[in-house]
């Protein structure tokens, strides 16, 4: 898809970590029209194992998935880099969790369901 305002996103790397089969498909089909090369897992193991071995520009994190959630996944990530961006999403996100790491400036939180194109635009703001 060529859009201008997503240029940046073109050759970025995207660690999408989902278990519903349904989302991560439609999520990587649409983020793919916008040249974001995606690294997908499935539970907590496959995520850090898949982070630490590849190198992303930005992680999309579902917070319920199996192995330990996202919220697990994003600690390890953020132990080692603390500028790394992240974005946590849940279908019953509270603000409770919110709260917990709102002074992480490269942290956001998105509800499910998503619009995927205010999805990739947070990416670019992300990217920029």
């Amino acid at each position: 898809m060529d859009d201008s305002r997503f240029k940046n996103l073109q050759g970025k790397r995207l660690l999408l970590v989902e278990d519903d089969e349904f989302v991560r498909d439609a999520t990587v089909r649409i983020f793919s029209l916008y040249g974001i090369e995606i690294v997908t897992a499935e539970d907590s193991e496959g995520a850090v194992k898949a982070f630490f071995k590849n190198g992303f520009d930005f992680a999309l994190i579902d917070v319920n998935i199996p192995g330990g959630g996202g919220v697990g996944v994003y600690q390890q990530i953020r132990a080692q880099y603390a500028d790394f961006p992240v974005v946590l999403i849940s279908g019953d996100l509270d603000s409770e969790l919110a709260t917990k790491f709102k002074e992480d400036r490269y942290l956001s939180f998105a509800h499910k369901p998503y619009d995927p194109l205010e999805m990739v635009s947070r990416l670019a703001i992300i990217s920029d």
